[in-house]
This record gives C-alpha cells, structure tokens and sequence, in this order.
C-alpha cells in the first residue's frame, strides 16, 4: 500500500475522531450548562385523575417533580391549597403537570360524560324519586321533565295545616280554587334534567346493551334525578319534596302543555286537555 494512501487513511480516521470528541464536547458543555439551570418544583400527575376530581384530593394522585424552568408549563403549580372549593374541568394524565387552569368552580364544571352545560343563575339540586316517578328510568341529563306534585297529607278541619309523616305540622299551599285536603298539580315544566343516578344499577356488557334494558328493565334500587333550577323554585322544589310526593313527566318538543285545573277528588274525573 503506497504512503499517498496510508496517508489518507489516516487522515480520515483523525476527522472521525475529531468530530467525536467535539460532539462530546458540545454535549458535556450542554449538560454542564444545564446543571446548572434553575429548577422549579411543580406538581405532575402519578396517577390518572378524572375530570371533576375535587382540588383536596388530588394532591394524593401527584408527585412533585424537579423540572429545569425552561420546560414549565405555563400555569404549573407547587402547591394546591388556593385551588380548595374547586374541581378538575378535565382528565389529567400521568406525568402531565397540574396547571391552574385546570380548575374550576363545581358549578362551572360542564366537562362530565353527560356533556350539560349549566345555564346561568340556576342552581342544581337533587332529587330522590322512585321508579315509575322517574320515567321508568328512561330519563337522561339533558332532557327536560315536567315536575308533578301530589300532597295527600292529613289536614286539620278547616283544611288550614297538615301533619305529615314524621309528625310535623305544616301549613298547606294557598290556593282559592282548591279547598280539598288531597290534590295533584304541575309545579313546574322544562326543568332541565343535569345527573341521573341509580343504586343497585345492573352492569351491563356495553352501553348499547344498557340502553336496551332500560326500555324493557325497571330501574334497580333508589334513584337520584338532579335538576338545574332558579334559586325560588329550588325552595319549591325542596318543599314539595319534604312535604309531599313527586313524579316527573318527560317532555316532547311537540307537546303543547297548557294550564289546566289543580286536580282534587272533586273535579279528577274531568277531562283534561
């Protein structure tokens, strides 16, 4: 082998050298400057955390994580105490870092399976109705129901108050139309429907095959429907609750529903509209 070719051999092999040692040069120097970088303490998720997880628990679903300041998240947080009262809007993932945005007030937080956004002013509150009172168990969070009311306490003689199960004597409804001691009316309509809940629920293979059951299966165990309503008719609500019975009717948007007679023993046999 001639020295004109040993000679170029050589060469090369000095160039590769040279480029590796500069590469590792360039990366130590790189590593040397990061070591030496600020780090900043965040939260990031150790474990999946559910949309609407309150902020009190899901300190125990994070870590805190050492992280160079020039990969933090606009928004990260070290601590949770602030977010107390709120709730995740969304799913967070492992290793994702908490972000204040993230949280919202209960109120504000419309990213549930059921996909109902609450209207403004309105309070939710919540229900407890057997089966055939709540639809049979068809209803669903975005539907809206006419909500029913039957008083059927004992009244004194003069129709004036009413002692119900638990003993208490209450004061009965003012109407000038209705002196009877029993009567079923419409207390409200659209009402519109936010959270169902079922004890004792089935578990069912898949969604298609729980939808099925539930046009042909009554409803298992209690039922808790939520409803989205103003401040004033959640006190009726809440009082036609306590002191009488409800069932709830769901609506149809081709259904016109007019006013009609508060129902007594003395005019049920009266045809309605």
């Amino acid at each position: 082998m001639g020295r004109r070719v040993v000679g170029v051999i050589v060469a090369a092999v000095l160039a590769i050298a040279g480029t590796a040692a500069l590469i590792t040069y360039v990366n130590n120097a790189a590593e040397r400057e990061r070591s030496g970088e600020e780090r900043v303490a965040v939260l990031v998720a150790a474990e999946p955390i559910p949309a609407g997880t309150p902020a009190d628990d899901v300190g125990a679903l994070t870590t805190i994580s050492e992280v160079p300041a020039r990969l933090v998240a606009t928004g990260a947080v070290g601590e949770l105490t602030e977010f107390s009262g709120l709730v995740t809007e969304g799913n967070i993932y492992p290793g994702e870092q908490i972000l204040s945005q993230q949280f919202v007030s209960v109120g504000g937080f419309v990213e549930r399976d059921t996909g109902v956004e609450i209207p403004p002013n309105m309070l939710e509150v919540t229900v407890p109705v057997g089966g055939p009172p709540a639809v049979g168990g068809i209803i669903r969070p975005g539907n809206t129901v006419a909500i029913l009311f039957s008083f059927t306490g004992d009244t004194d003689s003069e129709g004036q108050t009413a002692t119900i199960d638990n003993g208490e004597v209450v004061p009965l409804p003012s109407d000038d139309d209705n002196e009877s001691e029993v009567y079923t009316t419409i207390l409200m309509r659209n009402v519109l429907v936010t959270g169902y809940q079922e004890g004792g629920a089935e578990v069912y293979p898949n969604q298609l095959a729980r939808s099925t059951a539930r046009l042909t299966t009554p409803p298992g165990g209690n039922i808790n429907v939520t409803v989205a309503l103003t401040p004033g008719n959640v006190e009726r609500l809440v009082f036609a609750t306590t002191y009488g019975s409800l069932w709830l009717a769901l609506e149809h948007p081709d259904v016109t529903l007019e006013d009609g007679p508060v129902r007594t023993p003395d005019n049920i046999l009266e045809n309605g509209s």
